[in-house]
């Protein structure tokens, strides 16, 4: 096995194969290039067989197999010697055709959609070593990673399992959506009926809308792509039916039946281990959404993941005088890791939105979310807690210069500035060691240059991309400044191009004109 300093991943452009392609950039240290038909910029199929000394494939359940076939006829034994790997919920299919090259070839299938954070950490993954000899170390190495519950099983049996592990419980929770859609006129619709829920009715209404929401076509491959579900759905109808059949009889026979056919059986099946194991597990589920329906809490972002965080925020709650009942972390969108804080009913509303504010203020939080008795975050605010956000990197610089192009060529231009590719470098480079970006997706939509270092905090660039204009974004990002200004009891300065129509903005929140120069006004906003 020669080291490895390019992985090829075919289906780049979808979901896992973008968070595939960051995790073995971010971990790994490899050079990722991929192929994929919705990206017209990706590398073509026989740029991965000639550069990646790894190949994974990661397309649809449907075309994997045709695609593998693809690439075996390509490579025409150039593969001899690669590492060859398919992500799909089928393995025996997908396998085989890997099998037919001459590559070794591994299946790996992560147990969960492609995470928001940065690992498989705490996940399972199964992993069928097909054809493994001088690349188990490097596997192992990816695995270890990867900090996946890693189970390994031949691809036969891995569809089996799938079949009971994911086709079944699909198939069960939309059959529970075609019911509940069925009779949402007369007993009222999804929605309407979470009022009354039970802790398991909640946990099959979430497990129904991550079904729907999320890609169709997923969970019509894993029905329709596995021999073995035909078969399973059967004893599902079976065993329903039978259900259904000792209801309808309704005497003493019948509820005999249930207790000795449905839950006795079913009880000594599963086993008095995996019972407690399991309803002790349902229990902290419970809990848990228990927590999560209280009405008095907060969301917040520690921006600075390091040893001390977490405390100097519980600090500011306990400095305030108000009690913590619950505090769960999670994720956004972005990634971002989030505590979620519970309080208790009778909680001081007073105290607990002065902690909030000076959470806030500091810098040692972003509040994203508040209880229902406080005030609500605007839309802009939440758009911009939604943003992951990270210092700037010489590698985002051509990024930095296209935003800076999109959005300030035309208020230079206006204002007379000069708009040369070395002037819009420069002023993009003054004051770099200041810069975070602002990302949606992992991909750039922002710049914040703020300056704290002096006896001002100064305003040097706020740049938000144009899809993102007109939400009150950029007023929402210099009202948060401002904001840990105040409380720092600093004032706030910046210079804004005459021609540009943002000095309207500043002046509506409280910035006056204290200077000029050829090109810019030169405003404060005094905090003493």
């Amino acid at each position: 096995m020669s080291p490895v300093s390019c992985v090829g991943i075919v289906g780049s452009a979808g979901a896992y194969g973008r968070w595939l392609g960051a995790f073995l950039g971010r971990h790994l240290s490899v050079r990722v290039i991929g192929q994929d038909p919705a990206d017209p910029a990706s590398h073509t199929p026989q740029a991965l067989i000639e550069q990646a000394q790894v190949l994974v494939f990661s397309a649809p359940i449907r075309i994997t197999e045709q695609v593998i076939g693809d690439y075996v006829r390509l490579a025409a034994g150039r593969e001899a010697g690669q590492l060859w790997i398919d992500l799909t919920s089928i393995k025996t299919g997908p396998v085989a055709a890997m099998l037919a090259s001459q590559a070794e070839v591994v299946g790996l299938h992560p147990m969960t959609a492609p995470p928001k954070s940065p690992t498989l950490k705490g996940r399972p993954m199964v992993v069928c070593e097909a054809r493994l000899d001088a690349w188990r170390p490097w596997l192992q190495r990816l695995l270890d990673a990867l900090q996946a519950q890693c189970v390994r099983t031949t691809p036969e049996h891995h569809d089996q399992v799938m079949a009971l592990v994911q086709a079944l419980v699909h198939a069960t929770h939309l059959a529970q959506a075609g019911v509940l859609r069925r009779h949402a006129e007369h007993v009222g619709s999804l929605v309407e009926l979470f009022p009354y829920r039970s802790a398991s009715f909640e946990m099959d209404g979430a497990m129904i809308a991550r079904i729907l929401a999320l890609n169709p076509a997923i969970y019509e491959d894993i029905q329709f792509g596995n021999p073995h579900v035909p078969q399973v759905l059967d004893t599902l109808v079976e065993e329903v039916t039978r259900l259904r059949d000792l209801v309808g009889q309704g005497d003493e026979a019948a509820r005999s039946g249930f207790r000795q056919d449905v839950l006795a059986a079913n009880k000594a099946a599963i086993g008095a281990t995996a019972l407690a194991e399991g309803n002790y597990r349902f229990e902290r589920i419970g809990y848990l959404l228990a927590d999560l329906a209280e009405t008095r809490s907060l969301s917040v972002h520690l921006p600075l993941d390091q040893p001390g965080s977490l405390r100097a925020l519980l600090h500011v709650f306990e400095r305030h005088g108000v009690s913590i009942a619950s505090l769960h972390s999670l994720r956004n969108p972005a990634g971002e890791l989030h505590f979620r804080l519970g309080f208790d009913a009778d909680v001081d509303l007073g105290a607990l939105a002065r902690a909030a504010a000076e959470v806030d203020a500091s810098g040692i939080g972003r509040v994203l979310d508040g209880t229902s008795s406080m005030p609500a975050l605007s839309p802009a605010r939440r758009l911009a807690a939604s943003l992951q956000r990270r210092a700037a990197t010489p590698d985002d610089v051509p990024a930095l210069l296209a935003l800076r192009e999109a959005t300030m060529r035309e208020h230079m231009r206006n204002s007379g500035v000069d708009t040369s590719p070395g002037s819009m470098l420069a002023r993009l480079l003054n004051g770099y060691q200041h810069a975070q970006v602002l990302l949606r997706e992992e991909r750039i939509v922002g710049l914040l240059k703020l300056d704290r270092s002096g006896p001002d905090h100064v305003v040097m660039q706020i740049q938000v991309a144009p899809e993102l204009q007109g939400q009150g974004l950029g007023r929402a990002l210099l009202e948060e400044y401002i904001e840990q200004a105040r409380a720092a009891g600093k004032d706030v300065t910046l210079h804004v191009l005459k021609a540009n129509p943002a000095r309207g903005l500043y002046e509506r929140l409280g910035f006056v004109v204290e200077g000029e120069d050829a090109h810019e006004f030169h405003m404060r906003l005094s905090h003493r």
